[in-house]
C-alpha cells in the first residue's frame, strides 16, 4: 500500500515522518488572545492526563467538559483539531456534557504556545511535555522501553495533581 499523498510505502520510516508532519500541520497558531483564553480554560475547566493503551503504551490527552456544544466547537476550530463527543452523565438530574479531547499532535502544537499564561496547572502542562519528548522517539510504535518507568511516575505525579483537594496542594508544595 502506497500513500496517496507521498508516494512512499505505508509502513516505511520517512513515511511516518511525513505523516506525522500532514498531521501537525493543520494545528493552528494561536494569537496572543487565543493563547490565554485557551490557558484560562485548562487552568478552570480542562484536565491534562496520561493514559495507558492496550498495547502497552502511552497517550497524553487534554480534556475538556463543556455544557455547551458550541463552545465545545468554538474551542476545536481555534485549536483547528481535536474531536467534540456528547457525553451523558449516569445521574439524570445532571445535564449533557460535550467532551472536547485534544491528542498528542494537537498538544504537541497547542501546549507550548498557551505555557505562558498558564497558571494554575502549569505542572500539569510541563509533566505532559515531558511525556511528549519522551514518547517522541517512538511515535507510531506504542512501545517506549527505557522510559515507561518515567511515564508511569508522571502518570502517577498526574493523578495526584488533578484530585481536588488538600492532596493537590500537599504535592504543589514540595516541589
Amino acid at each position: 500500500w502506497h500513500c496517496p499523498d507521498c508516494s512512499m510505502t505505508a509502513q516505511s520510516r520517512a513515511h511516518k515522518a511525513h505523516r506525522y508532519t500532514r498531521f501537525t500541520e493543520h494545528f493552528n497558531t494561536l494569537t496572543e488572545t487565543e493563547a490565554a483564553w485557551l490557558a484560562a480554560a485548562l487552568d478552570f475547566e480542562a484536565s491534562l492526563t496520561l493514559a495507558r493503551q492496550f498495547k502497552g503504551g502511552w497517550i497524553p490527552i487534554f480534556q475538556m467538559g463543556i455544557t455547551a456544544k458550541e463552545l465545545a466547537e468554538r474551542i476545536k476550530s481555534i485549536v483547528g483539531g481535536g474531536s467534540v463527543y456528547p457525553f451523558r452523565p449516569p445521574n439524570p438530574k445532571h445535564r449533557m456534557v460535550w467532551r472536547y479531547i485534544l491528542h498528542s499532535n494537537g498538544i504537541r502544537s497547542m501546549l507550548p504556545q498557551i505555557k505562558p499564561f498558564v497558571i494554575l496547572k502549569l505542572q500539569q502542562l510541563e509533566l505532559i511535555l515531558e511525556a511528549l519528548s519522551l514518547t517522541d522517539d517512538n511515535r507510531g510504535n506504542g512501545h517506549y522501553g527505557q522510559h515507561n518507568e518515567r511515564l508511569a511516575e508522571i502518570k502517577h505525579q498526574l493523578n495526584i495533581l488533578n484530585r481536588k483537594g488538600e492532596q493537590t496542594h500537599a504535592l504543589q508544595n514540595k516541589t
